[in-house]
C-alpha cells in the first residue's frame, strides 16, 4: 500500500506541475500619458500618470500594448503608443517603465533585484532612475547634506541597486533632493513621511522591510508643460 502511494503521488506531480509565476511592474513615467488603459476597448483598469501597477505572469511573454485614454470621451486613442511582445524568465522580477513624453514615447525595462529583510531588520531599501528626458545627469542627497551624497551622478535611462535605509523608531522621514549633478541647481525633491508609524495587524508599518523605486521625470527646464518631479514605486 505504501508503495502504491508513493507511485501515486508521482504520477500526479508528473501530470500537474508546479506553474511558474513571474512579476512585472508597469510604471507610468511617461509625460502627459495621464490615463493609460491596456486595450483597445473600453476598461476600467487605467494606470494614471506617476503611479504603477504589479502583474503576475504564467507565460513566457507580456504582451503590452498602451491607449492613451481620451478625456472626454473616455475612449481610447488609436493607434497605441507602441506595442511590446516582453519575454518573461520564470520567476523572473522587473520593471518596465514608460519613459518620454507623448511626443516621443520611449521605455526602460530592468531586471529587479529587490533585498530581503530578517524579520527583525528595522530597515527599507531604495533605488534612483532618471527618467527626465533630455536632462543632464542629475545627483541625489539628502536634505541638509552634501550635494551627491546619495548619488553623485545618474545620466537618463540609468538606475542604481536597491540600498538599504534605517526605518527604526528613531527616523521618522527622509527628504530626498534631485540636483543637476554639474551645477547643484536643486530640480525637485521627494519626502517620504512616516518611517516609523508604529502600524499595527491590520495596518502594518507601510515603510520597514520594503524595497522602492524613487523614479525622476518629467521635462528640463522651467516652462516645460511636463515639469520635472519625482514619484515612488512599491515593490511589495
Amino acid at each position: 500500500m505504501m508503495l502504491f502511494a508513493g507511485t501515486a503521488i508521482t504520477a500526479c506531480s508528473k501530470e500537474a506541475p508546479v506553474a511558474h509565476t513571474a512579476v512585472i511592474t508597469i510604471a507610468n513615467a511617461m509625460g502627459g500619458a495621464y490615463n493609460i488603459q491596456f486595450a483597445e476597448t473600453s476598461s476600467n483598469e487605467l494606470l494614471t500618470y506617476n503611479i504603477s501597477r504589479r502583474y503576475s505572469l504564467h507565460t513566457g511573454s507580456f504582451r503590452f500594448t498602451p491607449f492613451l485614454l481620451d478625456e472626454s470621451t473616455y475612449e481610447p486613442v488609436k493607434p497605441s503608443l507602441y506595442q511590446l511582445n516582453i519575454p518573461v524568465e520564470p520567476n523572473s522580477i522587473q520593471t518596465l517603465f514608460m519613459a518620454g513624453n507623448l511626443h516621443q514615447p520611449d521605455t526602460f525595462l530592468v531586471k529587479d533585484e529587490p533585498l530581503s529583510f530578517a524579520i527583525e531588520d528595522s530597515s527599507m531599501s531604495f533605488r534612483f532612475v532618471n527618467l527626465s528626458p533630455g536632462s543632464t545627469p542629475v545627483s541625489v542627497n539628502l536634505q541638509g547634506a552634501i550635494n551627491g551624497s546619495e548619488v553623485s551622478s545618474l545620466a537618463y535611462k540609468s538606475i542604481t541597486a536597491f540600498r538599504k535605509y534605517k526605518a527604526d523608531a528613531g527616523i521618522s522621514q527622509y527628504i530626498f533632493e534631485f540636483r543637476d549633478a554639474a551645477s547643484g541647481e536643486l530640480l525637485t525633491t521627494f519626502p517620504v513621511y512616516g518611517i516609523n508609524a508604529a502600524g499595527n495587524e491590520n495596518a502594518p508599518n507601510l515603510w520597514r522591510r520594503r524595497n522602492f523605486t524613487i523614479v525622476f521625470n518629467g521635462n528640463p527646464g522651467t516652462a516645460q508643460e511636463w515639469p520635472q518631479t519625482a514619484f515612488i514605486v512599491n515593490y511589495n
